[in-house]
Order: structure tokens, then C-alpha cells, then sequence
């Protein structure tokens, strides 16, 4: 009896301890809607804004056989009110029709240019090579690297850039408002969120002093100079969690870090089920671990543990207080998982409260992508298969990097980010005072 008092409580402080990481992540989040009440432009300003008054923004688009979501993703970048911005689409090896779609477009703006790689060179993965072949067309002071199924409202990078320029960022990243549709991939998904936010201290990542690196694929964006500094893509060109990689390489390089929650202006659906989640996790599910099964086991087992000490343990304490304690905790958590879900994506009230159920599912598909990995050896991805071998020996994003402070190779953090423009700083052309 004493052993399940034990593990009662320890169970109901842990739970405390979630809820309390998980307010103070929440509290410390930036939106990134929010960013013209911290930044505006004066009302002379907005008068004569032009090409001169915005840096060059080069966007930089990857997609394979991505013909079904890739022409209504990009419309919707075409309204994107920045003036001053180019478009790189790179088709990698696709066998649908996202290349025609691609070039169709770039027939209507002339923003746009298209890159189409044939062939993946040996010892790269698909999306980097692609990634890397597109960056080497661009012209920008800055650079986004996007998805081809993100959607954006029209101020999104005019918030972004702004929010750079007043905080002297190097290199941004925006959390993605994902819409589902389905209730119970929405729950996975949420906790998917959740449980990495309890990595994080939100604070930290937004913080210049701090090395903590934190990176989402749907919108990367950075200053150029501050990249060419660094190892390049070429460092990264086997990392399957290739989004935090990229953070990781600029904070090498000494970029000041920022995270924003983009809702209401980064818009993307993952995954169309719950299957294609499953399909798509067992890319990098293992990689989060190292590829280490001996970190996936104890990851399924402490999450187990502490799923038994809220529902089954307490029955078997001895006294109603520990049931009566654990709930507490529980409910307590829950509440704080309702107000972070609520800032960060757009889920309806309910899903907070099938979190506890759900609570462990999540480690049961890392576990399932762990032993889908190993049976086969490697990972296939988008028609190419990579080993196993090359994914574990090439790997530079380890969980540690995610919490920790990386080692800086290149000390620029104290990099002039002023540039002249018609006599005055950039900055003092959006509005800050120099």
C-alpha cells in the first residue's frame, strides 16, 4: 500500500509540475498577429511606403507530389501584402503535376521562379537538397523557407519582418495554426504541441542571451548574411528533422533566436487522418529520440507510470485523499492544457478534457515509428529510401539541442544589422528609433 501511495503522489506533483511548465509557456508566447500593436509604421510612413522602405524577402517553397494542395497554398501567398518579395519553387522529382502547377504560375507573377530538380545527389535527403538548390536563387536580404500546403493572411510577413527588425532577430520561426479534419487527429496533434512545449521555456527562446533553438518547418525565417556564416545546408543534408536543424545551424552561427505563434496568420493542414499521420510521423518520430530504442522504451514506460498513478493507483492508496489529490492535479493540468491549446491553436473546448486518454498515445506511435524504422531498415520517404546507417551517422539534431544551450562556432550575435537606406537605418525606416 505504501508503494502505491508513493507513486500516487509523486504522480499528482509531476502533474503539478506539467501545469505549471505549461502556464509559464503559455504566459511568455508572442502571436504574431499581434506584432503591429507592438511596431507600426508611422502614418508618413505608410504614405510613402515602397520596395525601399520592406528588405527583400526571398521565399524559398519545396514540394514533392504535392498537386493536390500546392495551387490553392500559393494563391494564397500571392495575397500576401509585402512589396517587396520573390518566390522560389523548387519541384523535387515530383510525379504528379506540382511541376506544371509551379510553372503555370510563374507565368502570372512574375515574382515567381521555378527550380526543378531531377536528380537527388548521393548522401542528401530529398527536402534539404531541395531546400539548398532554392536558397542558391535567391537575391533577398532575408529568406523564409515554407511549405507547399502553408496558406497566409496577407499581413503575416510584414508582422514577421517588423517584429525582426524592431528586436534585432536573425532568425524566426512561427508555430503553424494546423486545421484537421478529424476531432481525434485535432487531440493528437494538440498533444503532440503540448507535450514539446514542456521541453521549452517560451521566454528563453525569445530571449537573445539564450541558445535554447527551436525550429517549424512551415515558416523559417532568417537573415541571410547571418546563414552565410554558418556551416550551411550542407551540414544538415541528412538531418530528418531538418526545420530545428536549421535553428540549431544559426544559433552556431550566433543568430539572435525568436518564436512566435502564428494562428490567425500560418495556416496548415498536416495531415487529411489519422493513417496519414501515422505514415508521416515515421519520418522523424524516431529521429527525436536519437534513434535510440532504449530512450523510446523509457519514454513509454514513465508515461505509462504516470497515466496508471492518476486513473488506476489511487483506487489501490488506502485513503480517498490521494484520489482526491491526483484529481486535483489532474484537473488543474487539464485547465492549463485548455488555456495553451486555446492560444495556440484553434481546438474546440472539449479536447482538453480527452488529453488524459490521450496522454499516452502519443508515446505508443513513437514507439510504433521506432519499430516500423527498424524493421525496415531506414526510412522511405517521398519514393527514396534512406538507411538507417546514414540517418543515425549524419544526424545533428539531438534532443538535448531542443533544452540546452548548442555550442557556438561562429561568435556573430553582435552582428550589425543596420543597413543604409536613402540615408537612414533600415530600422529607422520601419519605425525604430536608431
Amino acid at each position: 500500500m505504501l508503494v502505491f501511495q508513493i507513486w500516487t503522489v509523486i504522480c499528482g506533483l509531476l502533474l503539478l509540475i506539467f501545469a505549471y511548465r505549461t502556464r509559464r509557456f503559455t504566459k511568455g508566447l508572442l502571436l504574431l498577429r499581434s506584432m503591429p500593436a507592438q511596431f507600426r509604421l508611422s502614418d508618413a510612413q505608410k504614405r510613402h511606403e515602397d520596395v525601399k522602405t520592406w528588405p527583400l524577402i526571398s521565399m524559398v517553397i519545396p514540394g514533392c507530389n504535392e498537386g493536390e494542395t500546392i495551387e490553392e497554398a500559393l494563391r494564397s501567398l500571392l495575397t500576401v501584402d509585402y512589396p517587396n518579395m520573390e518566390i522560389v519553387l523548387v519541384n523535387d522529382r515530383s510525379t504528379d503535376n506540382t511541376g506544371a502547377i509551379m510553372d503555370q504560375l510563374s507565368l502570372t507573377d512574375p515574382r515567381i521562379r521555378v527550380v526543378h530538380v531531377t536528380h537527388l545527389p548521393e548522401g542528401w535527403l530529398g527536402k534539404v537538397n531541395a531546400m539548398s538548390r532554392g536558397l542558391e536563387k535567391t537575391s533577398g536580404e532575408w529568406i523564409l523557407f515554407s511549405d507547399a500546403d502553408v496558406h497566409f493572411s496577407p499581413e503575416a510577413l510584414k508582422n514577421a519582418i517588423a517584429y525582426c527588425m524592431k528586436d534585432r532577430i536573425d532568425y524566426l520561426t512561427a508555430i503553424p495554426e494546423v486545421v484537421t479534419r478529424s476531432s481525434i487527429l485535432q487531440v493528437v496533434i494538440a498533444q503532440l504541441f503540448h507535450q514539446a512545449s514542456l521541453f521549452f521555456d517560451s521566454n528563453k527562446i525569445n530571449d537573445p542571451a539564450h541558445r535554447a533553438c527551436y525550429g517549424q518547418g512551415a515558416f523559417m525565417l532568417f537573415r541571410k548574411s547571418v546563414y552565410l556564416r554558418s556551416e550551411k545546408l550542407e551540414w544538415l543534408k541528412m538531418e530528418v528533422i531538418d526545420d530545428t536543424g536549421l535553428a540549431l545551424l544559426m544559433r552556431r552561427a550566433g543568430a539572435r533566436m525568436g518564436a512566435v505563434v502564428g494562428v490567425g496568420q500560418i495556416k496548415v493542414e498536416w495531415y487529411p487522418s489519422l493513417q496519414a499521420f501515422f505514415r508521416g510521423i515515421e519520418k522523424n518520430a524516431f529521429a527525436f529520440y536519437q534513434y535510440s530504442m532504449t530512450m523510446v522504451t523509457f519514454l513509454v514506460l514513465a508515461t505509462l507510470a504516470i497515466f496508471l498513478g492518476f486513473t488506476v493507483v489511487p483506487f489501490f492508496a488506502g485513503s480517498p485523499v490521494f484520489g482526491i489529490f491526483t484529481t486535483v492535479s489532474l484537473l488543474t493540468y487539464v485547465w492549463m492544457i485548455h488555456r495553451q491549446m486555446k492560444v495556440m491553436m484553434k481546438v474546440k473546448p472539449w479536447t482538453a478534457f480527452v488529453f488524459p486518454v490521450s496522454f499516452v498515445l502519443l508515446p505508443m506511435i513513437f514507439m510504433r515509428a521506432a519499430f516500423t524504422t527498424l524493421r525496415k531498415g531506414g526510412v522511405n520517404w517521398r519514393g527514396t529510401f534512406y538507411s538507417l546507417e546514414g540517418l543515425k551517422e549524419n544526424q545533428r539534431m539531438k534532443l538535448a539541442n531542443l533544452i540546452f544551450a548548442p555550442p557556438v562556432e561562429n561568435n556573430v550575435s553582435e552582428l550589425q544589422t543596420t543597413e543604409t537606406v536613402d540615408g537612414q537605418t533600415r530600422e529607422a525606416a520601419l519605425g525604430r528609433t536608431s
